[in-house]
């Protein structure tokens, strides 16, 4: 643990300064992202999040952002889920990136995983690019049933 939250200052640091700024924003998104999904669905999380005002964010430093954001959230005592992750994401990399969301393709009788990543241009900015093969994308920013509690 203490490998990674170092791993994490060293990403930070090597962030110009307005990269820093828009990085901390998008970790005071996320507990809104999860108050949001449980009490208003993914519907009405997306939509308000389109809302808010997206920071621009120069395109080269959008991934190291987007991947800053993502391996701080994943840290202990709060580890946000793939969704909540993906939504503070996308509030970073702004109108032309979406959220995709998908299911293992699983074998007869496996239980199938759910996950969510954030791309822009084809380009996966908050997972390794090899998600893209091991889950089948069911939407890409389409409100749907699927509950917060789907994608971990």
């Amino acid at each position: 643990m203490m490998r990674k939250l170092l791993r994490g200052v060293r990403q930070y640091r090597a962030l110009s300064r307005p990269a820093r700024k828009t990085a901390l924003k998008a970790l005071a998104y996320l507990p809104k992202a999860r108050r949001s999904l449980r009490r208003d669905g993914y519907a009405t999380t997306l939509s308000a999040l389109k809302d808010t005002g997206i920071p621009t964010m120069g395109p080269d430093e959008m991934p190291e952002v987007a991947h800053f954001v993502d391996r701080v959230a994943r840290l202990r005592p709060l580890v946000f889920t793939c969704l909540e992750r993906s939504l503070a994401v996308l509030w970073v990399a702004g109108d032309d990136a979406h959220i995709v969301r998908g299911v293992t393709r699983g074998e007869t009788g496996e239980p199938h995983q759910f996950h969510a990543w954030v791309e822009l241009d084809g380009l996966v900015l908050n997972d390794p690019q090899s998600v893209k093969t091991k889950y089948l994308p069911l939407s890409t920013d389409q409100a749907e049933t699927a509950g917060p509690d789907s994608f971990r």
